[in-house]
């Protein structure tokens, strides 16, 4: 209900018998009490404003008139206000039902369940052949099922599911209001479409039957892969249940196994005798002992890679060695998919102009996608499909050909610029984990401190939003960082400069938040939360600034 002074009844009663010219006003009056959006209450209170202004001339002493209209305007700066916040709320939801509550502000909420410390409430659609998944801090509105419906895209209307998810051995495990049968899986295949993550999904029903996806749970690589017998099905101790299948190997780990035991002692060695940059063949060796750990053996071989490098006891046995050279199936995938990208984005100018540009574009953009996963063979499959178009399209003649076989072969990465990168990387996830650290020793703090109080559910469910923050302070870089670590030459540097932005990003968010502020100073415990992130931020940018001008 709107403010008394901004209603036109009484309005009418207080000006009858006043000679005033206040038509306006009144038509203005009347149309805010009927009015329910924001962007109109805003812009009748503007009007009612200003045709109260108006008025003023016809005080003449009338001080009744005068305070009256002074009433209009303290209650029009009142509704003003509320219709602004009414504004930002509106604003927020729609953010809020927007698709990427789907997809990329998914996967923060499925790191804070690995963690295994929180409960998150779900929303599950389930169609004919597919599903879709939403997560949340907070309990899901029913109008989320259309977010949910659309996402699908399925003509008829889906099944929906609500319970909630936790981190049980090793896996995502919902638990629903249903029952569990076939969903395991069709959730595994939502996770992976909307967030491009692979996950071990498991589901448990109302009746407390559990259905397994079928894949091997995060951790299984890191057990005993000696050979052993399975247990069969009816063995002592195995129930009925059929036998687990033996958890499959990374190829890539026998290899990575074996670069790591020639490379691990000359690094060792290194950083005892303080030969080469000590700094950096610390931080590239955490590098690749982090990866391995984690079972990204790709990612693990190619930091041993930068290793190497840096190594020069490594550098000058390799110099020694006469035995066979590396054949090409050896060589650098990474290093071999660039220079071959750089060739068919040479080729492929002419005719990104033409009608079938779109697609070609498309299709170079997928395999540079599979590239920055480490699928090379993929990304080279893809690359196939572009060349085939660009044959189709007649655009790219024998004179283009003839001329690239006369263009000297793309520079080799340059080194530096690869440490920086890599020790960028290293710097900011130790940043976030320190930051998430401090955050779970503030949120303990304060919900011990706060157990007596008589609103203590209500700072226990509001303890979680601390960690929002790290929703700003995210993984963006990481993945900027890892693009610029496998891209070359002019694509390095503009990903070095979008890296560098990121991180002005980051400080202009610390600097400017207050909640940055009231965290260190919260007088729970003592943290440095801000001043540290400032002084990393700030460290990172300046090595990544000097490697962009060193080039």
């Amino acid at each position: 209900m709107a403010d008394k002074f901004l209603t036109e009844g009484e309005w009418k009663k207080f000006a009858k018998g006043r000679d005033l010219k206040d038509a306006a006003l009144i038509k203005a009056l009347a149309a805010f009490e009927k009015a329910k959006k924001p962007d109109e209450q805003l812009e009748l209170l503007a009007t009612i404003e200003k045709e109260a202004d108006a008025l003023r001339k016809f005080v003449k002493g009338d001080r009744d008139f005068g305070a009256y209209l002074d009433g209009i305007g303290k209650a029009q700066e009142k509704e003003e206000k509320l219709a602004k916040a009414a504004k930002a709320s509106e604003a927020s939801e729609d953010e809020e039902e927007s698709p990427t509550l789907l997809t990329t502000k998914l996967v923060p909420l499925l790191r804070e369940l690995k963690k295994g410390e929180a409960e998150l409430p779900v929303l599950i659609a389930v169609g004919g052949k597919e599903a879709a998944v939403l997560i949340s801090r907070r309990a899901i509105s029913p109008s989320r099922r259309k977010l949910l419906a659309e996402f699908l895209g399925e003509s008829g209307q889906p099944k929906y599911v609500i319970g909630h998810c936790v981190w049980e051995a090793n896996s995502y495990t919902f638990v629903v209001q249903t029952q569990a049968a076939g969903l395991a899986k069709k959730l595994r295949a939502a996770i992976l479409k909307q967030t491009d993550l692979r996950a071990k999904v498991r589901v448990r029903g109302e009746d407390g039957a559990m259905d397994d996806d079928g894949e091997e749970a995060e951790g299984g690589e890191h057990e005993s892969t000696e050979a052993s017998t399975p247990p069969q099905a009816g063995a002592p101790g195995t129930g009925n249940s059929i036998p687990e299948a033996p958890p499959l190997i990374d190829p890539l780990k026998a290899q990575f196994d074996k670069r790591w035991a020639e490379l691990e002692p000359l690094a060792l060695a290194a950083l005892k005798n303080g030969t080469g940059d000590v700094s950096k063949i610390r931080a590239v060796a955490e590098f690749v002992r982090e990866k391995a750990d984690a079972s990204n053996f790709k990612a693990a071989l190619a930091g041993s890679d930068s290793l190497e490098k840096l190594l020069p006891q490594a550098q000058q046995a390799t110099t020694q060695t006469t035995t066979t050279p590396k054949t090409e199936g050896a060589a650098d995938p990474a290093a071999a998919f660039n220079a071959r990208l750089a060739t068919v984005l040479a080729r492929a100018k002419p005719a990104l102009a033409g009608e079938q540009g779109p697609a070609i574009r498309a299709k170079l953009s997928e395999a540079g996608l599979s590239a920055r996963k480490h699928e090379y063979a993929a990304a080279n499959a893809l690359l196939d499909e572009a060349e085939g178009m660009l044959a189709d399209s007649g655009e790219s003649g024998e004179s283009e050909s003839e001329e690239l076989a006369e263009s000297p072969t793309p520079k080799p990465r340059a080194q530096g610029a690869q440490v920086a990168f890599t020790e960028a990387r290293l710097d900011w996830d130790k940043t976030r984990n320190f930051v998430q650290a401090e955050l779970k020793k503030l949120q303990a703090s304060i919900l011990a401190e706060s157990a007596e109080e008589e609103d203590f559910d209500t700072i226990e469910a509001g303890a979680p939003q601390l960690f929002e923050i790290l929703e700003v302070l995210d993984e963006r870089l990481i993945d900027k960082l890892d693009d610029a670590y496998n891209a070359e030459g002019d694509k390095r540097k503009a990903l070095s400069g979008e890296a560098i932005a990121i991180i002005d990003e980051y400080m202009d968010f610390v600097n400017s938040e207050p909640l940055m502020q009231d965290i260190d100073d919260s007088g729970f415990v003592d943290l440095k939360i801000r001043s540290t992130l400032t002084s990393q931020l700030k460290s990172m940018s300046e090595k990544l600034g000097a490697t962009m001008a060193a080039r």
